[in-house]
């Protein structure tokens, strides 16, 4: 027969009423309870979380018053650095002692400007020259230029021939502008300073000669010692045959009277 089973003992309900469906928790009851365990693991119950969420917020609120306070405090920095600075800066424009050389002090009087630092109005353009030309009066370059040079007159000179001379052929009385000559062909002929025959006796032979005689007459004698040619200056003895300045031949008696010209 079997046995009788011993009475298993009855669990013992807790004095904590029941609660109800939807009710809410207090703070107590909710770290009150114990939490689960899954069956992997700890698995946090709501105390764990709530926990979290309030130090989450406490971080998140303490960074907010760190971002908001550490500039504050920076700043404040700058400025006493700045105060430091302009006290630093104040006390070095502090007067120093006199140096024992004489330095020397600017002036309070204001300069006063110096004549070249003074702008000058610039001065007007002076007018050009007008040079007019006038047909009557050139000027004395422009009649240089256009009138060809003058040649400078040569210093003519003269020749005396006195009695008695005597011209044979070939040969010639002369200055040094013009000259008579007894041609080989019986010709007295003058020439003047060019070369160019201006008067001529038109005694043509062999064997002539010229002769300037005492009693101032010129006379051509032929090659028998004919005079064919004569001046008819006879009768002025102590005349003078004279080749000129101005290219002339003449007989002058002694006091100075033409008695023949070429």
């Amino acid at each position: 027969m079997p046995e009788p089973s011993s009475p298993q003992p009855q669990p013992t309900k807790s004095a904590t009423p029941p609660e109800k469906p939807g009710a809410p928790k207090g703070f107590a009851d909710t770290f009150r309870r114990k939490p689960a365990r899954a069956p992997r693991g700890l698995t946090p119950g709501p105390r764990v979380w709530s926990a979290t969420a309030w130090t989450a917020a406490a971080a998140a609120v303490g960074a907010v018053a760190a971002l908001v306070v550490v500039p504050l405090l920076l700043a404040g920095n700058d400025d006493d650095r700045e105060e430091r600075a302009q006290t630093v800066v104040a006390a070095s424009e502090t007067p120093e002692a006199p140096s024992p050389s004489p330095s020397v002090k600017e002036s309070k009087k204001p300069e006063k400007p110096s004549p070249s630092a003074t702008p000058e109005a610039p001065a007007p353009p002076a007018p050009a020259p007008v040079v007019e030309s006038s047909p009557e009066a050139p000027s004395p370059s422009a009649s240089r230029k256009s009138e060809p040079e003058e040649k400078k007159a040569p210093e003519w000179t003269k020749t005396v021939i006195s009695a008695t001379n005597i011209l044979s052929t070939g040969e010639s009385w002369k200055t040094n502008r013009i000259r008579m000559t007894m041609q080989p062909d019986g010709n007295l002929v003058v020439y003047n300073e060019d070369g160019k025959a201006t008067w001529a006796s038109m005694t043509f032979g062999e064997g002539h000669t010229a002769r300037f005689q005492q009693d101032g007459n010129l006379v051509i004698h032929n090659g028998d010692d004919r005079p064919i040619w004569a001046s008819q200056t006879h009768g002025n003895p102590g005349a003078q045959l004279v080749l000129r300045k101005d290219g002339d031949v003449v007989i002058a008696a002694p006091g100075g009277r033409v008695l023949w010209s070429t």
